[in-house]
């Protein structure tokens, strides 16, 4: 029995359409069987239900032509809709795309800051310092400081080092040795 004949029963199965049933079958294809095609069905089915990790693994899909032919323009079509629900990972992708003017992509520093700003503020500590440091860059050391304390205060050692540095410089924020 091949792997895909194990996974027949499961189309049988309750709640055959419900989202997070389409959205494991599409794993288990993905995943464990390597069935790629199978796995952008089920996807698909999951994410027009409104299943947001499935729109995100559709948009991943898509963007590298796994299981489908290679269709960014699909594929960020996907990812935008997960990002504009609050899906952490496909506001991250997609603040990297306009920040860095990826593909199709013109650079766009505003809009990708606005896309990592809606993922730091779900506590990513990761956007949050690179936000600090986008900040820093631009000069705006409010804002740094800002980014960096949220980023510190959920332990991330470089933001904890940057924010000493700031306090002990008086840089963005009251000259406090102690603090630093």
């Amino acid at each position: 029995m091949d792997r895909k004949e194990e996974i027949e029963p499961f189309p049988k199965a309750a709640g055959q359409e419900d989202s997070d049933y389409q959205f494991q079958k599409g794993w288990f294809y993905d995943v464990i069987t390597k069935d790629k095609t199978e796995a952008v069905k089920c996807y698909r089915k999951a994410a027009e239900q409104g299943h947001l990790e499935a729109k995100h693994q559709l948009g991943i899909s898509y963007f590298t032509g796994n299981g489908v032919p290679v269709d960014k323009t699909e594929g960020i079509k996907w990812f935008r809709e997960a990002a504009e629900q609050g899906h952490l990972k496909a506001q991250l992708f997609s603040g990297g795309l306009y920040y860095e003017g990826i593909g199709d992509f013109p650079e766009d520093k505003t809009e990708g800051i606005k896309w990592f700003q809606k993922a730091a503020e779900q506590g990513d500590s990761n956007t949050q310092y690179f936000l600090g440091l986008h900040y820093n860059d631009f000069e705006d050391k409010t804002e740094a400081v800002k980014w960096f304390q949220k980023a510190a205060e959920q332990g991330h050692p470089e933001a904890q080092f940057f924010l000493g540095y700031f306090y002990i410089s008086g840089n963005g924020v009251p000259k406090i040795k102690q603090k630093g």
